[in-house]
């Protein structure tokens, strides 16, 4: 049986957000449509269908935005099992510096970067993360990202 992975994804263009929202099957936070189509369902008595995921993702711009979420699902229990951060994050921390926050607290945590650039050595990536790390160039596909998960097996 199959459950539900914990997603962090952190990228400071908003646009790939976007695109990672779209891609995971995210409403828009901002949508005034599902807001009134969900005023309508709730006048009418009906209840808004909920299509249970296969993700439960949270989307961040900044690397530091990314540790405290990390830190809060953590004491919640519910600790991310993935991670797909981007490199560069202008004007916080760097996606290494970054990685290296979330596995002092989540030494298990799946790492992806998804990067158009990085300014690092594959060395000194894996002089930071020695369990492994994948990376993947932008610009990706949907199936490249989604083929980051092995669902059946989590």
């Amino acid at each position: 049986m199959s459950r539900t992975l914990k997603i962090l994804v952190v990228d400071d263009d908003l646009s790939i957000i976007e695109l990672y929202r779209t891609l995971f099957g995210m409403p828009d936070e901002d949508s005034e449509v599902n807001d009134t189509l969900n005023s309508v369902l709730s006048l009418l008595g009906e209840e808004e269908e909920h299509q249970e995921s296969a993700y439960d993702v949270t989307l961040l711009s900044q690397g530091l935005d990314a540790v405290r979420a990390a830190r809060e699902a953590l004491d919640a229990g519910e600790p991310f099992s993935h991670a797909l951060i981007d490199m560069r994050m202008p004007p916080g921390i760097d996606g290494l510096e970054t990685a290296k926050y979330l596995l002092k607290d989540t030494p298990d945590l799946d790492v992806t970067f998804i990067t158009a650039y990085t300014d690092y050595e594959d060395e000194q990536i894996q002089a930071v993360l020695p369990n492994g790390y994948r990376m993947l160039q932008k610009p990706f596909t949907d199936q490249q990202v989604l083929g980051l998960f092995d669902i059946e097996d989590s």
